[in-house]
Order: C-alpha cells, then sequence, then structure tokens
C-alpha cells in the first residue's frame, strides 16, 4: 500500500525565515529564524503587541505595521543589522 509522506518546508542554507513588515515603502526585517515555525510564532506575538497598542498608535496618528513571515537571504541585511522589538519601528525611524 502506498503512503503519502509530506515534506517540511525547506529553504536553501543562505536563506533564512523572518519576520518584517513594510512602512513607507520600505522593508524592515524585524528578526531571523532557522524555522518556519518559529517565524511564524513571533510573527504572531508581534501582532499582538501592535494590537495591544493599537489605540496608542492611532492617537499619536502613527503607522500600525502588518507583519508577515517571509524568506530572506542573508546578503539582504546590512552589516549592522540588528533585530527589533515589536514596536520598535518607532525608535528606528522619523515617522512625520
Amino acid at each position: 500500500m502506498s503512503k503519502i509522506i509530506p515534506f517540511a518546508k525547506t529553504i536553501s542554507k543562505n536563506k533564512l525565515w523572518a519576520t518584517a513588515f513594510y512602512l513607507k515603502g520600505k522593508r524592515y526585517v524585524t528578526n531571523i529564524y532557522s524555522s518556519h515555525q518559529q517565524a511564524i510564532e513571533d510573527c504572531i506575538w508581534r501582532q499582538k503587541e501592535v494590537q495591544a497598542y493599537k489605540q496608542l498608535l492611532i492617537s499619536a496618528q502613527q503607522p500600525i505595521p502588518e507583519y508577515y513571515v517571509t524568506t530572506v537571504h542573508q546578503s539582504e541585511l546590512p552589516k549592522n543589522w540588528k533585530p527589533l522589538p515589536a514596536l520598535g519601528f518607532l525608535l528606528k525611524t522619523k515617522l512625520s
């Protein structure tokens, strides 16, 4: 009897899973992971953090980031790249 075996998602050795968001047309990579599941969990956590502070962001007229999971090549990251906190975009960019 034949059996279907599902394959786990794999990516090349030079690519990583990342959580990211777009702001004013620029992509911000917030964190990188070796597994897809870790990236999904981080993305969910970040979405919850944004939801918790949504009214504050709206009252301060700040954009609401929408996080997503993607793959990123190591060469796409700047040499000085560091992970961002969930609302770290407020610290890293002038949004006025």
